[in-house]
């Protein structure tokens, strides 16, 4: 059994590992190393499994390098977790409950600093808010779940505009209920109904000026119009 400090070498000198090691269990730290000897990763164990901080360097073809920040104890992950780019800026930043379960607001971030996604976590899942966001920082989705399914109501806000341009009703990851589609003031409602299972079932559209245009019900994989008016309110 591996005992005592072991290490390994590049073939210019450099440092690939090294690692404390009693009766073939790592008791102490681990570190490696780049090629050009800067550090990768600095780890630290206890009987074999990972406790404290640890400290890991990471190389992607869409990231490039960022660095990992966690925390274990006996070999679970827990407390403050953090990546973060090169130029300093957080990839991801949350935190751990006592089993290793995500929990609390986790963020997203783009390299140059602008939010992707803001998201309210508990036993690991998705529950509470989540926020998604444009290129330019601002809210582009709101959404709503519970023990990790969308259930309540998801507004989604147009681009240009950043007012809401769709609201749906999720139960249970399915669209159920209510839904609305705004018109460019996010305020006028150009088409509302309602979904059941999944599909939707009737609606009504709205002309620009607020007066009603179409009523209409599901038939087959179509719609049947019930009824039509004309945009100053009379009936066709």
């Amino acid at each position: 059994k591996k005992n005592g400090r072991y290490v390994t070498y590049y073939s210019n000198g450099q440092l690939i590992r090294e690692q404390e090691f009693k009766e073939g269990k790592e008791p102490g730290y681990l570190r490696t190393y780049n090629q050009d000897g800067t550090l990768k990763w600095d780890c630290n164990y206890e009987d074999g499994k990972m406790q404290g901080q640890q400290v890991q360097m990471y190389e992607s073809n869409l990231y490039g390098y960022f660095v990992k920040t966690s925390n274990y104890e006996r070999g679970t992950l827990v407390g403050d977790y953090s990546e973060v780019y090169a130029n300093g800026n957080v990839k991801d930043k949350g935190q751990y409950d006592k089993n290793g379960k995500k929990t609390g607001v986790w963020i997203s971030k783009n390299m140059d600093g602008s939010l992707t996604d803001e998201s309210e976590y508990k036993n690991g899942v998705r529950d509470g808010k989540r926020k998604s966001f444009f290129v330019d920082n601002t809210v582009s989705k709101i959404q709503t779940y519970k023990a990790g399914e969308l259930n309540g109501i998801t507004t989604e806000y147009n681009y240009k505009t950043h007012k809401p341009e769709y609201e749906t009703t999720y139960v249970d990851g399915r669209r159920e209920g209510p839904f609305k589609v705004y018109h460019e003031d996010g305020k006028t409602v150009k088409t509302e109904g309602e979904y059941i299972r999944g599909n939707v079932a009737k609606q009504k559209q709205y002309y620009a000026n607020g007066k009603l245009h179409l009523v209409q019900e599901r038939e087959g994989n179509g719609f049947k119009t019930l009824e039509e008016y004309d945009e100053s309110g009379k009936k066709k």
